[in-house]
Order: C-alpha cells, then structure tokens, then sequence
C-alpha cells in the first residue's frame, strides 16, 4: 500500500513536470489556524512554489509546519502534550491564477512527519506521573477550497487528512482542518 501511494505521487509529479512552467513560478507564503491529529487547535504556516500547469491548472508544492500545546485538567491529574507536525505536498489547483480574483479549488498528497510528546502531573502535589511520545511518519490526502484577491492575496480552507504509521499513535487515520491566508509573489 505505502509503495501503491509513493508510486502515485510520483508519477503524478513527473506527468506534470513536462508540461509546468519554469520560467514564471509564483512563491508564496501563508499563516494558518487549525487542528492537529488530536482536533486541538494547531498553529503553523507553509512556505509554497507553484508552477503554472495549463492556463488555469497550477501545481503547488508546499512545506508546512504546524504546533499545537494542549494543557488538560482533570479531577486528579494535569496533562501537557505537544505535537509538531511538518508536511510536504504536492498540490493540484483548478481555475486558479494568482493574478486575478477568483475562487480555485484544489487537491493533493504527499508525507507528513508527527511528533507527540505528553507529561501527566500529580493536580495535588504537582510530582510527575507518567510521560509518553514518539515520532510516526506518513501519507496525507488533502482537497480545499481557496480564494485570490488582487495584489496576490490568498485565504485557503484545507481539509487534510493524514494517515500516520509507528509512533506515538500506532497506525491511524487523522483528519484535521486548517484556515489560511497568505501573500503569493
């Protein structure tokens, strides 16, 4: 199955190559709001370089890092977990140009590396209790909705889905949702 979905991206990647132009690749840059593989809220941005496929067709290719810190009380215990994800995706825009206004959709794939770390606490005499984590690689799918404004101005609504293996998580399939905007130049 991982062989099946590196094969893919792979392919996908080189198809799109021959046709891609180089000369003019538009950089961007974006902040965004979201969840982690835990549905916390997660913080981040991407750093992203896209080539111009067909006229309105682009390929994107995006690395992103995002971190969430989520602080949980409970009746007995205190809980601090961490969790640092980074992404690299291959993304496919449709009725996209950076130049114009308009709403483009889009899709992609690529692996993504997760790290979780966890610390419980006595809530009474705040002694340590236990701790965990682990670092677990994997695939992610992803498909959105976007909007350019004049000026290169983006806001992007992302639904990735990651599919974590070994780690912290064992084997999983973790949704997350993420709000972005940005400036492409």
């Amino acid at each position: 199955m991982k062989r099946l979905c590196v094969s893919l991206i792979m392919l996908g990647m080189l198809t799109s190559a021959s046709a891609m132009d180089f000369e003019h690749p538009a950089w961007g840059i974006r902040g965004a709001i979201g969840t982690d593989i835990s549905l916390v809220p997660a913080f981040g941005g991407e750093l992203s370089l896209a080539f111009d496929f067909e006229d309105t067709t682009w390929l994107e290719f995006d690395l992103g890092y995002f971190r969430s810190s989520y602080h949980w009380t409970g009746t007995t215990t205190v809980e601090d977990t961490t969790t640092n994800i980074v992404l690299l995706r291959a993304n496919r825009l449709f009725n996209y140009n950076p130049d114009k206004p308009g709403t483009f959709y889009f899709f992609g794939s690529g692996v993504g590396v997760v790290n979780v770390y966890w610390e419980e606490t006595s809530k009474s005499s705040g002694s340590y209790l236990d701790d965990s984590g682990g670092t677990g690689g994997g695939f992610i799918v992803s498909v959105g909705v976007g909007h350019t404004f004049a000026g290169g101005f983006e806001v992007k609504l992302d639904l990735p889905i990651l599919i974590v293996f070994g780690g912290y998580y064992g084997t999983a399939v973790s949704p997350m949702l993420g709000i972005g905007a940005g400036i492409r130049f």
